[in-house]
């Protein structure tokens, strides 16, 4: 809801969100009956936000807030593992399932400004101070309850960045800002311990620079930025001994945290109207900080290095390229494109390789993990799409017909996978080659 004041426009933003799921999920993709699960679980949540956007004095515009947010979840998981018969329900074959509850209540308060303090010159200023309140209860139905843990959090980010323009084709900018993701516990916790101790919240120092050019009377549209993103505690899901089944997975922080610099470029040309080509190109380099979490090695527990792992889903490089044609018709007009998408391997899981343990005989002091497991990596992928569009004028409503083409190629890799504790791996494939046709009207 907006309500215009003169001087000043408010703004509310109320929000509220239910959801109840049933999901099975075979996690083997085997025709062997070996991990099988069937998950049930509630979600609501509701949210309400408050603004006020104006001019303070000529030059220098505002806009202020307050945000509340509050949701709880429940939920109940059996699993199959190893049952061997799959005519056996998990709700039947698991008499201990695990049961998780769930509630986090936030607020904050936030003020963003913009400040033209020179001719062809603008400061922006700001910051948000947020507190989270997250709790969760994590038990077993037959062996009783693993953890509950209750935790506040608590952060004020800044932001600030500073842009200049030459000429009304010309822009030339500098940003600095503060990322933060709260804390919280880890719901697939399975010992006391680590049900019971929250992992950290997540900052990121975000450093900007680039420039937005329009050249040759705006016929050449080019975007450069380069930037430094530092991590400090990053978040990352752990794979770490202990309960029922051996191994658990929780939520940790890299100490050291990781390093992520990269620079893109984009940009569009038009020559002659009627026809338009973009492409764009992004260079990423990123690795972490002094990342050291328990591990197993023969009967031990103990540190395991995983600097050396490269970050997931960061590929470092991707690249694109894309021909869009509009024609004019007696009947509306006819659009038309074709596309190219590059993206180099990334990594989809942290996970282990191969390991090299220090000293190399007994029982050793620390295990340097060589990287992540190549089985949940996938190929480069260069992906072809095309559409053509038939848009007919029907008065004050359009009318369209449009025929696509997708991963023309049959491009074959997958975009998320996993392994399952050391034993198996699987993943998610890419979308085929695919055809459709689909047609709607406007108005």
């Amino acid at each position: 809801m907006n309500y215009d004041l003169g001087g000043v426009k408010l703004t509310s933003v109320t929000g509220w969100r239910h959801s109840k799921e049933k999901q099975t999920q075979d996690f083997d993709g085997s025709s062997t009956d070996l991990y099988y699960v069937d998950r049930r679980q509630h979600y609501t949540q509701w949210s309400q936000e408050l603004r006020a956007a104006g001019n303070l004095v000529t030059g220098l515009d505002y806009v202020v807030g307050a945000y509340y947010f509050h949701s709880k979840y429940d939920l109940t998981q059996w699993t199959r593992l190893f049952g061997f018969n799959p005519s056996i329900p998990p709700m039947v074959a698991d008499t201990n399932e695990q049961m998780v509850e769930g509630k986090t209540t936030s607020y904050a308060f936030f003020g963003d400004f913009n400040w033209a303090f020179a001719d062809k010159w603008r400061l922006s200023f700001g910051g948000r101070w947020s507190h989270d309140n997250k709790k969760l209860t994590n038990a077993f139905a037959t062996t009783g309850q693993v953890g509950q843990g209750d935790a506040n959090f608590t952060k004020f980010t800044p932001k600030i960045g500073i842009d200049f323009r030459p000429n009304p084709d010309t822009m030339l900018y500098a940003s600095w800002s503060r990322g933060y993701r709260s804390g919280g516990f880890s719901p697939r916790a399975a010992t006391a311990a680590t049900a019971s101790t929250p992992f950290q919240p997540e900052t990121v120092d975000a450093y900007e620079i680039g420039a937005k050019l329009a050249l040759f009377n705006r016929k050449l549209e080019l975007n450069i930025a380069g930037y430094v993103s530092d991590y400090k505690d990053m978040q990352q899901n752990l794979t770490v001994p202990g309960g029922p089944t051996g191994n658990q997975t929780i939520t940790g922080n890299v100490a050291g945290g990781a390093l992520i610099k990269g620079i893109e470029i984009d940009g569009s040309l038009r020559i002659p109207p009627s026809l338009r080509l973009t492409g764009s190109a992004a260079y990423m380099k990123s690795h972490f900080r002094n990342f050291v979490a328990n591990g197993v090695y023969g009967t031990a527990i103990v540190p395991f290095d995983y600097s050396a792992n490269r970050l997931i889903y960061a590929p470092k490089f991707t690249g694109s390229m894309a021909l869009e044609h509009e024609m004019p018709t007696s009947f509306g007009k006819i659009m038309s494109s074709l596309g190219w998408r590059h993206i180099s391997p990334y990594d989809e899981q942290l996970s282990q390789a191969s390991l090299t343990p220090v000293p190399a005989t007994g029982t050793p002091t620390r295990v340097i993990v060589n990287g992540n497991d190549p089985r949940v990596r996938p190929t480069t992928q260069d992906l072809i799409d095309a559409s053509v569009t038939f848009n007919f004028d029907l008065g004050d409503k359009e009318a369209y017909f449009r025929v696509f083409g997708r991963n023309l190629a049959n491009e074959k890799t997958t975009t998320h996978a996993f392994t399952v504790a050391g034993l198996w791996s699987f993943g998610m494939a890419l979308e085929p080659r695919t055809y459709g046709a689909t047609v709607g009207v406007k108005f």
